[in-house]
């Protein structure tokens, strides 16, 4: 807990980097007494995996905000806005789809305005795939068949095992295209995120 605190420290010197750290900490913490408690199986049934994968991404979205927030009023702002709590808003066009269901929502004390940022369908389904395909492929481990200690590899399933690392031509090829991309596109310049600070 005190190692991911400074961590927190590290990256800022604000109340909300060390509220950063210090939930990361305490993450940790529970999952270590969660592992001890139920005997670590890796093996668990797939619902138990999948309710771990999504409580985890909560949690660690939620932590998220207090690392980017610039004060604690901020982001209770921004955590009461994730939670619904200062409405609902959806894009007026849905107001007229919807209906019955629309004048229903209106009386929840939902609104429906105009909304430059959403592109509309199109982009829920880019989202909804880049998030399928973030959560569904394998992990860094997976790809590069990493044998930790105890001896367990740990391989990708099904299709992903085919594109899965391992020494061809085709992969050298693909490593080598995104070295001479990088640095091609090494000129552009970006503010460095701890500038800030």
């Amino acid at each position: 807990m005190i190692v991911m605190l400074l961590g927190g420290l590290w990256h800022g010197a604000g109340w909300t980097f060390v509220i950063w750290g210090g939930l990361h900490g305490l993450a940790l913490a529970l999952n270590h007494g969660w592992r001890h408690l139920t005997g670590n199986d890796r093996a668990a049934i797939w619902p138990g995996r999948a309710f771990a994968a999504v409580l985890t991404f909560l949690f660690v979205t939620t932590a998220w905000v207090f690392f980017r927030a610039g004060s604690l009023d901020t982001a209770s702002n921004i955590l009461a806005g994730m939670a619904g709590l200062n409405g609902v808003v959806l894009p007026e066009t849905y107001g007229a789809r919807l209906g019955a269901l629309g004048d229903m929502a209106l009386g929840w004390g939902w609104r429906f305005e105009e909304m430059y940022l959403f592109l509309g369908l199109e982009q829920v389904l880019w989202l909804t795939g880049l998030l399928a395909l973030a959560w569904l492929r394998p992990n860094a481990l997976e790809w590069t068949r990493y044998s930790p200690p105890d001896g367990e590899v740990m391989e990708p399933r099904g299709l992903w095992r085919r594109l899965s690392w391992r020494p061809s031509v085709l992969w050298a090829l693909c490593l080598s295209g995104m070295a001479v991309l990088s640095l091609v596109l090494m000129s552009r310049t970006g503010e460095f995120l701890y500038f800030q600070f």
